[in-house]
């Protein structure tokens, strides 16, 4: 993926070429807005009102309807996709991956659209600045990606408020992976236990972050956001054992997640110092069972949420097809569980 950019790359107006936009940005608008309501705003006139993206797709090359040489590319972001135009010619060939900050005008020459959902008029890239994928992780999951997409809002929200920049560079640049964020929003947190669906790890894993900070140990902002992070990445390497489809996969059948998480958050620790990278060490490996290592008020607060996690979920499933007024009921790994029944509700 490229990193930082000196400068936006501008699509071409060569000869014959419908120039878009006239004087300064008139016509230009914001893809992904950060007003949550449309997927376009116009006249953009602060730079935080655009939010980066990442290319989703690229088409093959076509002849559009106004004559033009091009393709279509999809973009997506945590909040949106969009289909657009990318005109020939384009200054820098981009790639599928890629994180751009993005910004496009309507086209020109093409028949007005009947879909009321749709622009009137397809957008046109008109410019895409290149940014480096770490800085903004949660925000480039892709919208479509997740199985459920108030649990990938949920996990931005959550990120957004790490107040410590190491820990928030830290968590961003763990989910700017592609290979980690994918399955991440959309496998299960287990085979047979608990949130065992699609997008199962996701739920969990924010359910966990609640239950610990509801837990209240922490004594300052900074542990605060250490058991954020402890929350969301204490089963990530799931997304290493199981597959897809829920089934093991070759890593999985060879090594247990918990002795795998460590590997995959290690190249990202040099943005901590050493005593926060230590901490983050000793919050997510839980590999060794012996007591020869220290323990802490956040370790044992994120063993509790990750057990009641679990807990609250095993008990979902076993009165999830059972009558209000039922007490008692077996999970589908045949635990027995017990609720407590209103006399005025049987």
């Amino acid at each position: 993926m490229p990193g930082p950019a000196a400068g936006a790359i501008d699509a071409g107006t060569g000869a014959g070429h419908h120039r878009q936009g006239g004087a300064g940005m008139s016509n230009v608008i914001s893809l992904f807005a950060s007003t949550g309501k449309t997927r376009v705003q116009a006249n953009p006139t602060r730079p935080n009102d655009t939010y980066p993206v990442r290319v989703l797709e690229m088409g093959a090359p076509t002849t559009f309807e106004d004559g033009r040489t091009g393709k279509w590319i999809w973009l997506g972001n945590w909040k949106h996709t969009a289909q657009v135009i990318q005109y020939d010619p384009w200054e820098k060939e981009g790639y599928q991956g890629d994180a751009l900050v993005p910004q496009a005008c309507y086209a020109v020459g093409f028949a007005l659209s009947s879909d009321p959902l749709q622009p009137s008029k397809p957008l046109v890239l008109r410019q895409a600045m290149p940014i480096d994928a770490d800085t903004q992780g949660a925000h480039l999951i892709p919208r479509n990606w997740a199985i459920n997409p108030a649990d990938l809002i949920r996990l931005v929200q959550v990120i957004d408020s790490i107040t410590h920049p190491g820990l928030n560079a830290f968590a961003n640049a763990v989910l700017a992976d592609p290979a980690v964020a994918y399955p991440y929003v959309r496998i299960g947190a287990s085979q047979i236990y608990h949130h065992n669906v699609p997008g199962g790890l996701l739920s969990h894993s924010l359910d966990v972050v609640d239950m610990a900070l509801g837990l209240r140990v922490h004594r300052n902002p900074t542990e605060r956001d250490l058991l954020v992070i402890g929350g969301l990445f204490h089963d990530l390497a799931k997304v290493r054992v199981y597959s897809s489809e829920g089934h093991y996969t070759d890593t999985g059948r060879t090594a247990h997640h918990d002795t795998l998480t460590p590997e995959l958050v290690a190249p990202n620790l040099w943005m901590l110092d050493d005593n926060l990278a230590d901490m983050v060490r000793h919050l997510l490996y839980r590999g060794n069972k012996q007591q020869q290592y220290p323990n802490s008020l956040l370790r044992e607060a994120l063993i509790h949420a990750d057990a009641l996690s679990a807990a609250k979920d095993g008990e979902r499933q076993a009165f999830a097809d059972r009558p209000h007024w039922h007490h008692q009921a077996k999970d589908p790994q045949d635990r027995r569980w017990m609720r407590w029944v209103s006399d005025q509700s049987v």
